[in-house]
């Protein structure tokens, strides 16, 4: 068990492979942020114990993070340079992306127990299934004319496929030149 205080910064990968017993970080004892420049792969891992603090990737190269499908606690993307990749599911209590060259999740799923923020351009790849209780950014993606209901017509950042959600009272709608269709406001 490595138990954390304060800030962590980690410029490089952390791998918490325990082949017996298994590894484990506990961030929520003393309330611990951790800023990392590296990867961040977790097998055989025992847990990870959440706190208040922060997690925030801030490498300048390509990042690559599976926390084993742990809950985490906010997640800030802010990299001058470089693609944050899933490599497993993600569960957050919320997630910011600041600046990336991009933020690519596949096929894995997201679930955010509170808000989502894309205040910038940070292209979204994702397939999987995105989950957000609290307020996201969500950015008019329609081709042609559509509904504002429509959840196909809003997508995670601009230019994106569609398929976010439809806008609720906690979201920011955003309009750019990505969303080429007239929004028809049906609510």
């Amino acid at each position: 068990i490595i138990t954390c205080g304060g800030t962590v910064d980690v410029k490089n990968d952390i791998v918490l492979n325990g082949t017996t017993l298994g590894a484990s970080i506990d961030l929520g004892t003393n309330n611990a942020s951790l800023i990392l420049g590296g990867d961040l792969t977790a097998t055989l891992f025992n847990g990870w114990t959440k706190g208040t603090g922060t997690i925030t990737l801030s490498g300048t190269a390509d990042q690559s993070i599976d926390f084993n499908g742990e809950t985490i606690e906010d997640l800030v993307v802010d990299k001058a340079t470089g693609t944050v990749t899933l490599a497993g599911n993600l569960v957050t209590d919320s997630l910011t992306l600041t600046s990336a060259t991009a933020f690519a999740a596949s096929t894995y799923d997201i679930t955010i127990s509170g808000d989502y923020s894309n205040p910038g351009s940070v292209p979204v790849t994702s397939t999987g299934t995105w989950s957000v209780t609290g307020g996201a950014d969500l950015w008019w993606v329609a081709s042609s004319s559509g509904n504002f209901s429509a959840a196909a017509n809003w997508w995670w950042a601009p230019g994106g496929v569609g398929g976010a959600r439809a806008p609720s009272s906690l979201d920011d709608v955003n309009f750019d030149a990505n969303g080429q269709g007239d929004c028809t406001i049906d609510q």
